[in-house]
Parts: C-alpha cells; sequence; structure tokens
C-alpha cells in the first residue's frame, strides 16, 4: 500500500492548535509552546507567529502569551444580494433568446419546450454551474442550501415557460445594457441649461416585444425582485422608484436600434425570492404562488397579448367580472398618462442633473414612510454622519399624481 508524504510545517501548525486547545483557554508563551511539542524555538515562533497573522491565535499584549482565536461560526447561508444575483443570473442563462457559447444553455433543448422534469433537470445545471463559478470555496458548505435553491428556482422557470407559452410578448434581450457600450442602447441624455448633460446609464433585466400582425411593436421591461417589491406612482412622482419607467422611456426613444418605433407596453416587477424559507409541511406542498406588480398599458389588446385567458397570474392586477378589476386602475395607463409620467421624470432628472454640476449634495434624504429611511441600507452614511429624524424629506406629491387636472364641473359632480 502507497503512503502518503506529510508536509512537516502543516503537521507541527496542526500540533500547535490542538496543543493550545488541549489547554482549555489557557494562554501559553513561545517558549512553554516550543517545549511541550519539542520544537526549536524560531521554529515554534515563525508557526505561531503566522497562525496569530491569519486569525487562528491571539497574543495577550500584557504578557505575550498566545491563546486559540475566537471566529464566528460562517453560516451556510445565503444574503438577500448574493440570493437574488444567483437567481438573476440563473435567468439570464435560461431565458436568453440568443444563448452564447459560454452559457451552460447552448445547444440544449429550447426553454419553452421543456417539461417539469426537464426544468428541474435545467435548474439543477444552472445552480451547480453558477456555485462552481462564483461560489467555488463554499460548496461544500451550501451543499444542503443549494439543493434546495434548486428546488425553488424549478418552480420559478415552470412558472416563466407557462407564462411565455401563453403570452405574445417574447423576450428578446437579457441583462440589456443602456447607455455606452458596443451593445448597448443609447441612453436618453438629459440637456442642462449651462449646455452639461446627463445621460441615463443602466441593465434591464428582461426585454420583451410584441410585435402585431399590422407591423405595430410593443416593449416591456421586466424585473426581478427578491422580497416585496410595489410600484407607488407618488413615490415615481417624488422621484423614487422611477428606474424601470426611465429604463422603458429610454427602449421607446431608441430611434436607431433594435426598438426603432416601439410602443410602450409597460413595466413588470417579478417578485420572486429565491432564498429557501423554513416551512411546515403543509406549506411546503403547496404550488409556489409568484406575484406580479409594476404598471401596464391600458389597453385590452395589451391586457390578452399579456394575459390570454384573463386569468390574473399574469398581470399586476385581476380580473371582476370579466374585466379588470376597478380597484386596481392604479396599475394601468394609457398613452397620455405614460406621456405625463414620461415629462415629469424628463425635468426630474434635468433637475437632479443640476442640482448636483451645482454642488446641491445636503444630506435631506427623502423618507417615503416609517422604518423606510434609505440611510439605513446606504453604504457610505459614515460619511454624511447623517442623523435620523433630521433634515428628512417627505412625499409631497398630488392625491392622483400624473392624472389630468380635474375641471370645476368635474368637482362638483363629485361632490355632488
Amino acid at each position: 500500500m502507497a503512503t502518503t508524504k506529510t508536509i512537516q510545517s502543516v503537521e507541527r501548525a496542526f500540533s500547535i492548535l490542538e496543543y493550545l486547545q488541549q489547554c482549555g483557554g489557557g494562554e501559553r508563551s513561545v517558549k512553554e509552546i516550543a517545549d511541550a511539542l519539542e520544537l526549536n524555538k524560531s521554529t515554534a515562533f515563525g508557526l505561531i507567529n503566522t497562525l496569530t497573522t491569519l486569525g487562528y491565535l491571539q497574543q495577550n499584549a500584557d504578557n505575550q502569551k498566545y491563546v486559540l482565536s475566537l471566529k464566528p461560526r460562517r453560516r451556510a447561508e445565503l444574503s438577500a444580494d448574493q440570493s437574488g444575483t444567483l437567481m438573476h443570473w440563473v435567468l439570464q442563462m435560461a431565458l436568453d433568446p440568443h444563448p452564447a457559447a459560454d452559457n451552460p444553455c447552448a445547444g440544449l433543448t429550447p426553454f419553452l419546450e421543456l417539461d417539469d422534469d426537464a426544468m428541474a433537470n435545467l435548474a439543477s445545471l444552472l445552480v451547480d454551474e453558477y456555485a462552481k463559478r462564483f461560489l467555488p470555496e463554499d460548496t461544500a458548505r451550501f451543499a444542503y442550501l443549494l439543493s434546495r435553491l434548486k428546488k425553488s428556482m424549478t418552480s420559478l422557470l415552470c412558472y416563466l415557460r407557462d407564462e411565455q407559452n401563453q403570452s405574445r410578448f417574447k423576450p428578446v434581450a437579457c441583462e440589456l445594457k443602456i447607455g455606452r457600450g458596443e451593445d448597448a442602447v443609447p441612453g436618453q441624455v438629459y440637456h442642462l441649461s449651462d449646455g452639461r448633460t446627463v445621460q441615463l446609464v443602466g441593465t434591464v433585466d428582461r426585454a420583451d416585444e410584441w410585435v402585431e400582425e399590422n407591423g405595430t411593436r410593443w416593449v416591456r421591461v421586466v424585473d426581478y425582485k427578491t422580497g416585496t417589491k410595489k410600484l407607488n406612482l407618488k413615490e415615481v412622482y417624488c422621484g423614487l422608484d422611477c428606474q424601470m419607467l426611465l429604463y422603458l422611456f429610454s427602449l421607446t426613444r431608441d430611434k436607431s436600434g433594435r426598438f426603432t418605433g416601439a410602443d410602450p407596453a409597460g413595466v413588470l416587477y417579478l417578485l420572486a425570492d429565491p432564498a429557501p424559507k423554513t416551512t411546515n409541511r403543509q406549506q411546503a406542498q403547496q404550488d409556489v404562488q409568484y406575484e406580479l406588480d409594476g404598471l401596464v398599458r391600458d389597453e385590452q389588446k395589451v391586457f390578452d397579448a399579456m394575459d390570454a385567458d384573463e386569468t390574473g397570474r399574469y398581470l399586476p392586477f385581476g380580473y371582476r367580472n370579466g374585466v379588470p378589476s376597478p380597484s386596481q386602475k392604479d396599475k394601468r395607463a394609457d398613452i397620455a398618462k405614460l406621456n405625463r409620467i414620461q415629462l415629469h421624470l424628463d425635468d426630474l432628472v434635468t433637475q437632479m442633473g443640476q442640482q448636483l454640476y451645482d454642488g446641491q449634495i445636503a444630506a435631506e434624504p427623502l423618507v417615503a414612510g416609517a422604518g423606510r429611511n434609505p440611510c439605513v441600507w446606504c453604504d457610505y452614511s459614515f460619511i454624511c454622519c447623517h442623523e435620523t429624524g433630521i433634515g428628512e424629506r417627505a412625499l409631497e406629491a398630488p392625491a392622483k399624481p400624473f392624472e389630468p387636472e380635474e375641471t370645476e364641473n368635474e368637482k362638483e359632480g363629485e361632490q355632488a
């Protein structure tokens, strides 16, 4: 039987760790460790210094003795950012209409033709590939978590397959760049009063297109979100949550590219958190329900193109007695309303650009409601040192933002 050659320095380093563990938390000097393990003092010092630098040992500054260092246990879990990144990558690979050579889906059966079992295999393939590329050192630690992620991603992919098979809108681009770059859609350029400009730059998770038989083209923007997300037009009016609408308007303003002449069909948020949650058996056996939110063009043919059977599963509003729910009217907008939103956002971005160029960067966060102070999630709050409750701004928007102003006769009619 072949023998395995060991590395002496590694053996000695582990022997130091084991020795200090047996000391039950007691401190030991370099001499005491060297004598106990029959090591040369200079050798012991070199090993101890390395282990201290790596964080496995710590030294008492008062007596120069060493003890095992306490290190927090790494939990086998993905942060919200990590799970969101995994979801975006898997969906980009699976739904890309033109997969490149480095896409694991290249050469496989088309996404829309996969049955549930084949979809489970695809989800497993993509999650494993993501872990291999981006979590190589953590793959073993995340083994159980990744197995659960495969199940949740299978459910999400099946939902998207069913949605696309009944929809006239089809993905034409995933992770679409807006702004500068060879494959990017030109971002809207805003001209300031002093001649300077501001250009929109960003990335669209997915752009879908529908072309009618008469040649009319429609485009919608789809954004994948973990957790909860609700499009609030009052917040949009104040400059919050306007990212997807700005992207949509940039696509429809593309005068010489792939979306030239397209009409805006709306923006959709797909609320889908891939991170497994602890649930009881009864909950786990229930079908996962995915929720859509957003703003859709208020035309029946657009509704039908997105949700052919009027199920409400593929629109940000439901149906009541065969018609779109009146109580969810704020999830629909006709072309006049979309134009008002576009013009208002143009003014907002121009104003923001002018303020930035003028150095108006006071820490005066816009707080949309209780518990929604943006400073809580800001990585740079330590720079501006903003104090909660000081210099904060509240939402100031009309009761019905972007609706046409009522005439006096209309107001009197409502009061009557």
